[in-house]
This record gives C-alpha cells, structure tokens and sequence, in this order.
C-alpha cells in the first residue's frame, strides 16, 4: 500500500550528502597534498645527486659541444645514485650520467647517450613532464591521468631514441664520407 511509505526526511538526507561532500573533499585535498609531497620530494633528491655528483670528463663536454654548440650551456655530472642517464632543468640545464656509463670507452655508445638527453632538453620535456605531473596530482584519482602522464613518457622517450639515431647515422654518413675520400687518389 502506497500510504504506507515513510516520506524521507529531507533535513538528515541533506546532512548525510554534506557530511559525503565535506569527506570526498577532504580525501581529494589529502591525495592531492600526498602526490605533491612525493614531487616535490623527489625534485629535492634531484637536486641533492647533482650537489653531490661529479662534473663529467673533457670529452662528455667536447660531445656535448658538438651536440648542443657552444651557445647552450648544459652540465654534464656523473654520478652513483643513478642507473640510467637523466636530463632535467632546476635553472641550469643537466644531465646526469651513471658512473658505469661513464666509464664506458665507446665514443659512439657515449655520443648516442648524450644525444638521447640533449634532445629531452633542446625540445623542453622537462616543462612538458610538469604539467603532465600537474595534471596526475589535480586529478589523481583518474586512471586516465596516469595513463596520459605514462604515454607523454614514452612519447618523449620515443622523439629522444629517433632524434639520437637520427644524429648516429649523419655522423656514420660523415664518417663514411670521410673514409671513402680518404681512398680517392
């Protein structure tokens, strides 16, 4: 029977929506606040391997040179904290090499290397991974802004790998130009 319907008690629903509301709100200020902690943590432990790292050799800088030309001043550091090479901007331009790859004694592996993070730096990724990491800490709580944050990753990474191999064949080209005019008599 119809008339036996309690009617809804419209002051508790509005209680319990606003105690809803001011809850979600606390959890998205919590999870936004956790995502900033750990940039910023991480950006602080950036900066700290690079007080504590080593300027790279002579030739990094000479590689880097041809790379970049002398107008772009970019440090080049050497360090044991990282595994793979990183190329950022806290106010200088920087890469970061591991010490094993440092140690390395192939010109091409070395050059191929500085390339891959030159061109993360001349096309300004770092600017371009903030506000994608801008964009995971407003909306955390998505899965597509994870995503997006990983694909503008690989992305990056993809540009670097073909604009490196781009520069390792032009510099295989002058090389083999070079030697096959050196046979001319």
């Amino acid at each position: 029977d119809v008339s036996d319907i309690q009617p809804i008690d419209e002051i508790a629903l509005m209680d319990v929506i606003s105690t809803l509301s001011v809850i979600a709100m606390w959890t998205y200020l919590v999870g936004l606040f956790a995502i900033v902690c750990w940039w910023l943590v991480g950006i602080t432990m950036l900066a700290r391997i690079v007080r504590r790292s080593s300027d790279a050799s002579e030739e990094f800088q000479t590689i880097m040179q041809t790379l970049a030309g002398k107008t772009h001043r970019v440090r080049i550091v050497v360090s044991h904290r990282v595994r793979q090479p990183i190329a950022f901007r806290l106010g200088e331009r920087v890469i970061v090499i591991p010490e094993r790859l440092a140690a390395e004694t192939n010109i091409d592996g070395i050059h191929h290397v500085l390339a891959h993070e030159w061109s993360h730096i001349e096309r300004g990724d770092w600017w371009t991974w903030l506000i994608a990491n801008i964009v995971r800490a407003v909306f955390f709580f998505h899965p597509a802004a994870w995503w997006m944050r990983q694909q503008v990753r690989l992305t990056q990474d993809y540009v670097a790998d073909a604009r490196a191999a781009d520069q390792a064949k032009s510099r295989l080209d002058r090389k083999s130009t070079r030697l096959n005019s050196s046979h001319v008599v």
